[in-house]
Formats: structure tokens, C-alpha cells, sequence
């Protein structure tokens, strides 16, 4: 998937919130070249359990997103 960053963050800024915060790696969009930015990849490849367990990470850091937005 392909979501946005929150409002007033590059993708790389949101990418090392997500891994410093919440040990989540996702890839910023410009690792994809620069129309990327603003964006941030998410893979839908690994098991319903490992996605539950980043999601719950996530929230226990306040970092959410929709998407048509996301939030920090």
C-alpha cells in the first residue's frame, strides 16, 4: 500500500518515526525515486498475526494513519 505521511513530515522524517518509535521498518517513497515523497510503503505480504502486532505497536505510539490521511 501506499499511504501518506502526516501533514509536515518528508517521508524519510515519518519512516524513521516508524522505526525508532515503534521498531516498524516501512520504506520512505523516495527510496522509489522522488514523485515518492509524501508517501511511505506498507507490504500486505506478511501474516494477518505480524500485522495486528504492527498496528497494536503503532497505536501504543500514537501513530496513526487512513488512508486519505495520516497522523502522528
Amino acid at each position: 500500500m501506499w499511504l501518506k505521511v502526516p501533514e509536515g513530515l518528508t517521508s524519510q522524517e515519518f519512516s524513521g518515526i516508524m522505526l525508532d518509535h515503534a521498531a516498524i521498518v516501512v520504506p520512505p517513497g523516495t527510496a522509489y525515486g522522488p514523485s515518492g515523497e509524501g508517501f511511505f510503503r506498507m507490504s500486505l505480504c506478511t501474516s494477518k498475526e505480524r500485522m495486528e502486532e504492527a498496528f497494536d505497536r503503532m497505536q501504543q505510539h500514537s501513530i496513526r494513519f487512513d488512508m486519505n490521511k495520516a497522523k502522528v
